[in-house]
């Protein structure tokens, strides 16, 4: 009798146990996206703080292009919790060619020809810089872009390696000789 208790318990402290695991695992996920949202913010915050204190020492603030970057700034405040990588892909692939109506990106880069060329660089620059913290937040909250990333980086850094290195590194690579032997033997 005492065998058949110790059985039943193992048989059910398993799929408890993987049960407890993916609870935690969800909550943390839960947390670190939660996070990494108030980071994105926090971060376009000062960015825009940034582009405050650049608006006053320039005269700009009455100026539309201005005006318009800070509202696509707060816009992306306002939504940073809905950028994803899966996002980004259905966007790309179900939006390609839609024309936007109203679209405040040309409507800004319209603004722009009013401003001196220096100033109105300044102010794109100030856009890519957020739109660089928006990749990078959905690169380091994304599992599937960071596999991407990866295998891209991966591609460069073989590219960079010189033949003499490689070589070098094949001679030493522990079972090279029975992967070329299965290799052979499956050949036929």
């Amino acid at each position: 009798m005492g065998v058949m208790t110790e059985i039943a318990g193992k048989s059910i402290a398993a799929p408890l146990d993987l049960g407890i695991a993916i609870l935690a695992l969800a909550i943390l996920y839960v947390l670190f996206r939660d996070y990494k949202v108030d980071k994105l913010r926090d971060e376009i915050f000062s960015l825009r703080d940034n582009l405050f204190d650049f608006g006053r020492e320039n005269d700009l603030l009455s100026h539309a292009g201005y005006q318009r970057l800070r509202l696509i700034m707060n816009s992306m405040l306002r939504f940073s919790h809905k950028l994803t990588f899966v996002r980004f892909v259905m966007v790309g692939l179900l939006l390609r060619g839609t024309k936007l109506e109203p679209n405040p990106y040309a409507e800004w880069m319209e603004s722009l020809n009013s401003l001196q060329p220096d100033k109105a660089q300044r102010l794109k620059e100030f856009h890519s810089e957020m739109w660089l913290l928006v990749v990078c937040h959905v690169y380091e909250t994304s599992i599937a872009m960071r596999a991407i990333g990866a295998c891209f980086s991966a591609q460069r850094f073989i590219r960079k390696i010189n033949s003499s290195t490689i070589s070098i590194f094949m001679k030493r690579m522990p079972g090279r000789d029975l992967i070329e032997a299965q290799a052979f033997w499956f050949r036929r």
